[in-house]
């Protein structure tokens, strides 16, 4: 039986890099696998057994440096066919890079950060243990795979640390796009509202580029729309200062975190993405399993599945006037039922159980 060990730090946060870790874990254990999740976090898994190294740190670098060490000596004791990375640590033989490239996400950072703040990151502990254990894991002679969630993920890699392009392999995200069906379907089983709705879906407005999104709308306010806006972030009240200043503080509703997104997908009619760094985001493939067209930045990896009927691309993120041009185009996807359908069904392949197993083949392939 092959022996399989996933290392994920913090696995009970259960955003997307979680979901995928467990969704993964138990794929491999559906292949036969014996699987074993290295974590520093206490909780039970179907199938898999738990190996709580050390307990999780609020502080980030003590906690990256001290899991990776642990790893590499339960490693040393336990020796595995497969360790499998999914996030930042120096040795795995297969890893998927969910977070994309950490030196190109510094560089991105100039759309949102003064140049004073980006010189500090040069001095910053955490940036720089975060590009050394980037570095090691990417360069290390013993990575047989490295999986990327995105082609410009893979093109960001290859410009950075010059690996072999073979040993890249590109695995889009996937989606319960089966399971959602009764969802999409419920989405018109009422009437619409005739106020035309966006969405934006996203923890950390920063990164995520809300402030892009608010000015492009502000160009657009004789416009008869409304945008939802969901998600974490510390410093919400500036972005909601922002949207008074701009005259939208009747067009846009902050609404905070929420456990459940299906609904607010179902009442919308576009998702906005102007994120300054995703890797893929994961509402991209939730929107359009959907039915939803999206607008998203370059900078998000998710843009490659979009065609012309199902979405549009920010031609300048920093530019309010290009913001507002790809806004001014979504306006005219109201969310109906055949579009829609058509939109759903052009990502159906990006269904979990056929991106899981496209990981899970070409991984015992490659021992």
């Amino acid at each position: 039986m092959i022996k399989i060990a996933f290392l994920k730090s913090r696995i009970t946060h259960r955003g997307g890099l979680e979901k995928y870790t467990l969704k993964l874990a138990q794929a491999f254990k559906q292949a036969g696998c014996e699987v074993t999740l290295l974590t520093t976090e206490k909780m039970s898994v179907s199938g898999v057994e738990v190996v709580s190294l050390a307990k999780s740190s609020k502080f980030s670098l003590y906690h990256l440096f001290h899991f990776d060490r642990r790893c590499k000596q339960w490693l040393k004791d336990h020796p595995q066919d497969i360790i499998f990375g999914m996030e930042r640590n120096s040795f795995q033989t297969h890893y998927r890079a969910g977070s994309g490239c950490h030196a190109v996400y510094l560089k991105r950072r100039a759309l949102t950060d003064s140049w004073i703040k980006r010189m500090t990151f040069r001095l910053n502990p955490l940036h720089l243990e975060l590009l050394h254990l980037e570095k090691k894991a990417f360069q290390n002679p013993g990575l047989k795979i490295l999986f990327t969630n995105s082609k410009m993920v893979k093109q960001e890699i290859l410009n950075t640390y010059h690996l072999p392009e073979e040993k890249i392999e590109v695995v889009y995200n996937g989606v319960e796009w089966k399971a959602w069906e009764s969802s999409f379907e419920a989405s018109f089983k009422k009437p619409r509202k005739k106020t035309f709705e966006f969405l934006f879906v996203g923890n950390g407005y920063r990164r995520k580029g809300l402030a892009f999104l608010l000015e492009g709308l502000a160009r657009l306010s004789t416009q008869d729309f409304h945008l939802s806006v969901i998600g974490k972030e510390k410093n919400a009240a500036h972005f909601q200062q922002l949207a008074q200043k701009l005259g939208l503080e009747k067009k846009v509703t902050f609404r905070g975190p929420r456990s459940a997104i299906r609904p607010f997908y179902q009442a919308a009619d576009v998702l906005v993405i102007p994120s300054i760094y995703d890797p893929f985001a994961n509402v991209t493939v939730e929107a359009l399993a959907m039915g939803l067209f999206v607008v998203s930045s370059r900078y998000n990896g998710g843009q490659e599945i979009l065609t012309e009927k199902s979405g549009t691309i920010i031609e300048q993120l920093n530019d309010p006037h290009s913001v507002a041009a790809a806004l001014s185009k979504a306006l005219h996807h109201k969310k109906e039922y055949a579009h829609a359908k058509k939109i759903r069904d052009s990502i159906q392949q990006l269904d979990f159980s056929h991106q899981l197993d496209k990981i899970v083949q070409k991984t015992i392939a490659s021992i």
